[in-house]
């Protein structure tokens, strides 16, 4: 119970901040010129948004069960009295173009995601620190100390954000935890949300295959990701052939002026991600023999997203590394456990076949 209401109250300051900082803007693009305008709350739950945005489904989908569950009387009044409250106002997102009830529906989707996300990163968390058998103060209070960390930076990278996007942190979470514990019906379940929620959801049965296979299960590794990439293809195919005739198209290529930007005008930021990144990757090599097979999956994406950042990003966007976020996060506690001698016998185990279930 300790643990959920830590994760409440994490939720909450993210939900919060999201909301305030979610106002739609237009993409600039060379000489402060805008590209196309924002998506809408409005375009994506009515389907004319552009692609590929229009394309990520899941939360538009809640907003239209919504209308048909809610009566429309209800939806009036609620959305007067949302709309008169100087506290909630600013939060609503949506208040400009008349969806502040929407608005408030995404706040609620979005607590319930930030919130599972912040309990299952501390669980995940305290299963790879290892702890010591002689707990000290910091020792004992460091997975919720570290998955504040990890909040603290989500609020720095959600000054450009949408409505897709704690869904896809909470996703990612979650197909860790069902990857290590080896549950490939959660597995079904969570290919198929995330499939709705983003394009990227490619990567549930990628890390269901690198897992098996490090853990010396090919057979078991190619028969889960045939399954999981059957449903994904037919889940993301649908949406591509559903909103073919949108504008926009399937990915879009910002390469030009992403390198350009981050050679001249965000150089320091770029040598910052090339310096950390290097230092990543140092550490995971000197720690590769001992991590477990969920997180020697993860590295296997890591160059993906970015080579994907590169190709189709946005200058300074680093919200398109979500799906990696919680992954990387964690490969960083189990390396600091690795490298501090913290319970080798809890480390031999796990690098078998992660036989010991948090």
């Amino acid at each position: 119970m300790g643990r959920l209401l830590r994760a409440a109250g994490l939720g909450l300051l993210l939900t919060l901040a999201m909301g305030f900082l979610a106002r739609p803007a237009p993409i600039l693009g060379p000489g402060g010129i805008a590209l196309h305008p924002p998506a809408t709350l409005l375009d994506m739950k009515l389907g004319t948004a552009r692609q590929p945005f229009v394309r990520r489904q899941l939360v538009p989908s809640m907003l239209r069960a919504a209308d048909v569950i809610i009566p429309a009387s209800w939806r009036e009044a609620a959305t007067r009295r949302l709309e008169a409250n100087r506290l909630v106002r600013p939060f609503l997102f949506g208040a400009d173009e008349d969806e502040s009830f929407d608005s408030f529906l995404c706040l609620i989707v979005w607590f319930v995601c930030f919130t599972v996300f912040a309990a299952v990163f501390e669980s995940e968390t305290a299963y790879y620190a290892a702890e010591p058998s002689a707990p000290g103060l910091v020792l004992s209070g460091f997975p919720f100390l570290f998955t504040v960390f990890a909040c603290l930076m989500l609020v720095a990278l959600l000054h450009n954000n949408y409505i897709y996007d704690p869904p896809t942190l909470c996703i990612a979470a979650l197909t860790l935890r069902a990857v290590r514990r080896k549950r490939f019906m959660q597995l079904v379940l969570l290919t198929a949300l995330f499939s709705l929620n983003r394009e990227t959801a490619f990567i549930v049965p990628g890390l269901a295959f690198f897992a098996w296979v490090h853990r010396g299960q090919v057979a078991i590794a190619v028969r889960q990701a045939a399954l999981l990439s059957i449903l994904y293809l037919a889940i993301a195919g649908g949406l591509v052939f559903h909103y073919r005739h949108n504008l926009g198209s399937v990915a879009e290529d910002n390469r030009t002026y992403l390198i350009h930007t981050y050679l001249h005008k965000n150089a320091k930021y770029a040598l910052a991600a090339i310096l950390s990144s290097a230092v990543y990757l140092g550490a995971v090599v000197r720690c590769w023999k001992l991590l477990p097979p969920t997180l020697k999956a993860v590295q296997w994406f890591v160059p993906l997203w970015i080579a994907m950042h590169i190709l189709w990003g946005w200058p300074m966007e680093w919200r398109v590394f979500f799906e990696i976020y919680p992954g990387m996060l964690l490969t960083i506690v189990a390396m600091w456990t690795i490298l501090r001698g913290s319970r080798p016998e809890l480390l031999v185990a796990t690098l078998s076949d992660e036989r010991t279930l948090a």
